[in-house]
């Protein structure tokens, strides 16, 4: 088990992603360093946006930690974050695992298995957020390079409304991305 608080730390801090030039190569229709997403179930919904990916090591224990970050174009600052352990993953299918919310309590102590995703989405508009926490599912990666990532998801999740924090949201989240390696430093 690793525990990344360096990677979370790094993702709190970015905001918005610019946007990219449209590759007609590229394997869903997606232009480099976009995203589609599409939520159902008690809530409904759909965004699309950047997409870059970064991989970091902690320099205390040296462990590799990895994760794709998907930001809406929409203002809203609507995001989903997968998270890995063990560095970049090759070609092949993840296990997407539960997330408990008292694990966002202290970002920094997330424990993530090599191999195995953990992913959260929150929507964050002028009204009340809505914060999914993954339940199970999967990320599949279609091509694995320093230089971008093309892959598909879908996953169970549990969430809430903040403006009815009492009732529980089950929705499954699912899309494509192709993101783009880079630190997130230079955004």
């Amino acid at each position: 088990m690793k525990s990344f608080g360096l990677l979370f730390g790094l993702l709190a801090l970015l905001v918005m992603l610019p946007s990219c030039d449209k590759d007609d190569e590229d394997p869903f229709d997606l232009d480099p360093g976009s995203f589609t997403l599409i939520i159902s179930g008690d809530y409904e919904a759909s965004f699309d946006g950047s997409a870059i990916f970064n991989e970091v090591t902690d320099p205390d224990t040296g462990d590799k930690g990895f994760a794709i970050y998907l930001v809406s174009h929409g203002g809203d600052n609507s995001s989903l974050v997968m998270a890995a352990g063990g560095g970049r993953p090759g070609q092949g299918t993840y296990d997407i695992v539960r997330l408990d919310d008292e694990d966002l309590d202290d970002p920094e102590e997330i424990v993530i298995d090599p191999g195995k995703f953990v992913a959260w989405f929150r929507e964050d508009p002028a009204a009340a957020m809505k914060l999914f926490l993954s339940e199970s599912g999967s990320v599949t990666i279609y091509e694995s390079a320093t230089t971008g990532i093309t892959g598909g998801f879908e996953f169970a999740a549990k969430g809430i409304d903040t403006s009815d924090p009492e009732t529980v949201l089950n929705v499954v989240i699912s899309g494509e991305f192709f993101a783009m390696g880079g630190g997130f430093d230079q955004f």
